[in-house]
């Protein structure tokens, strides 16, 4: 009887010890662990280098992005829209005007002239209409900058009868697209 209760005084004592074992080492992980994972150490804040930039454009068209001529009188109809970009971010933008989309039901002699009061490529006057969607103009707007563009569409006089183009229409959307500059 005796060395059966050695035995289990054995296999109590085995139990114990690897128990406080056990313990002692998820003690010392999880503390370590903490210790770690909450450190966090600031090295010289007054003299940080860190440095963030910005890129937002903004483009506001006058009465939406939709431009329309209808029931053209050749000569002397046309149809303006305005487009103001603001550049409220700190870097340098380049952005662009496309034509998204372009219907037209059968006017000839469409022209459209594009002024814009910064510097942008594809600006002119009486430059032919495009029968597809396409890239309008292209441009750079400096930090805490504006550019306004004026896009004025107009039906030319060809000087042949245009009687046959009366009721027809031309409506087109615009789209504004910016990117950062490298």
């Amino acid at each position: 009887m005796k060395d059966k209760k050695g035995l289990e005084k054995g296999i109590y004592t085995g139990i114990s010890a690897f128990l406080l074992m056990v313990g002692i080492i998820t003690l010392t992980i999880t503390t370590s662990y903490a210790y770690f994972a909450s450190k966090i150490t600031v090295i010289n804040p007054d003299n940080s280098r860190s440095e963030f930039t910005t890129a937002n454009i903004t483009a506001e068209y006058s009465d939406g992005n939709a431009i329309t001529l209808s029931n053209a009188i050749p000569g002397t109809s046309s149809a303006i829209k305005t487009i103001k970009f603001t550049n409220t971010g700190n870097v340098n933008l380049a952005y662009k005007i496309n034509w998204a989309t372009i219907t037209n039901t059968g006017i000839t002699g469409l022209k459209y002239t594009i002024t814009c009061d910064k510097t942008a490529t594809g600006t002119g006057e009486q430059l032919a209409m495009p029968s597809t969607a396409s890239n309008l103009i292209t441009g750079t707007i400096a930090p805490n900058a504006t550019n306004t563009c004026q896009l004025q569409i107009f039906y030319t006089d060809t000087d042949a009868d245009q009687t046959n183009e009366m009721g027809k229409t031309f409506s087109a959307t615009l789209e504004a697209v910016a990117a950062p500059t490298e």
